[in-house]
């Protein structure tokens, strides 16, 4: 049997090896540590200098929207079907009432109407209306085309803001600018949706592909630049005041929470502001002291 000296000696032997084996244990650790966050500065470098792809925002320069869209539980869908309803059902009253009055009927912008006759609905309906079977097919697949990758990133309460935004204020500025002309069409929602496009450019450049990026300006330049010809009898009125609602949409409910953007609170006081002014701009076009504005333009730049 071992001396108590010889037991002490084999003691401390041991707790020399433990120390030993933790030191180098320790050590490895500290390696592993120095290299994860050499790991994560290459990471957040890369991050830096190469943008964060959002793939859904960037779906309508390419086929990969038509697989989102043949999902039928879409807000995209309701909007779509919403139109065509509405458009069979003036095709169906033209059989009782005289040319356009129809649409007048069912709700398109008309200035006095709105401002004079209290019929604040008009700024609403008017975006659901079309005026032929070209002029529904056009905006229906401009819709198709931007709503999925938009209603997909923000949500269906989000989405339907930002296309309600463009419609009721690219109307309200139709009817400051044109208040005798009867208007109708989606076109201006549509322009809201290629707003809030704008504003993710401005304000998350990131989450767009230059592709995007570019594919968007074309559209806007490319809508516009047509309205202006001659003989178009296009609403550039409602289509500037889409834009401008969208934008002031994306200002009020924020960028997509995708990529670095993730968990980021976008400021409330943004919010306040970007609905102060869709409110202004709302209120301001069914003032009657601002009907005479544009009480001399009867039709259309």
């Amino acid at each position: 049997m071992p001396t108590p000296a010889e037991q002490i000696a084999q003691r401390r032997a041991r707790l020399r090896e433990y120390e030993t084996a933790l030191n180098q244990r320790a050590a490895d650790l500290r390696q592993r540590r120095r290299l994860l966050e050499r790991e994560r500065r290459a990471l957040a470098q890369l991050e830096k200098e190469r943008p964060v792809r959002g793939p859904d925002l960037n779906y309508f320069v390419g086929p990969s929207w038509q697989r989102w869209f043949r999902r039928l539980d879409s807000a995209t869908h309701l909007l779509i079907a919403l139109n065509v309803g509405l458009f069979l059902v003036d095709w169906l009253l033209r059989a009782v009432l005289p040319a356009s009055g129809g649409l007048f009927a069912l709700g398109a912008k008309f200035g006095p109407a709105i401002v004079l006759g209290h019929q604040y609905w008009r700024l609403v309906t008017a975006a659901f209306l079309h005026g032929g079977m070209l002029h529904l097919l056009l905006n229906t697949y401009a819709l198709a085309y931007l709503g999925p990758p938009l209603e997909q990133v923000l949500g269906v309460d989000k989405f339907l803001l930002v296309y309600l935004a463009g419609g009721i204020t690219g109307n309200a500025i139709s009817t400051l600018l044109f208040p005798m002309v009867v208007s109708i069409g989606s076109s201006s929602a549509i322009f809201g949706l290629l707003g809030y496009f704008l504003f993710v450019r401005l304000a998350a450049s990131h989450l767009l592909t230059p592709t995007g990026a570019r594919s968007i300006a074309m559209l806007i330049g490319v809508n516009l630049l047509f309205g202006f010809l001659p003989g178009t009898h296009v609403d550039n009125g409602a289509h500037l005041g889409g834009l401008l609602g969208g934008l002031l949409a994306g200002v009020l409910v924020g960028p997509p929470a995708y990529g670095r953007d993730l968990g980021r609170q976008w400021p409330m006081a943004y919010r306040v502001l970007a609905a102060a002014a869709l409110l202004g701009v709302w209120v301001l076009s069914v003032l009657p002291r601002t009907l005479g504005w544009g009480w001399q333009l009867s039709s259309p730049l």
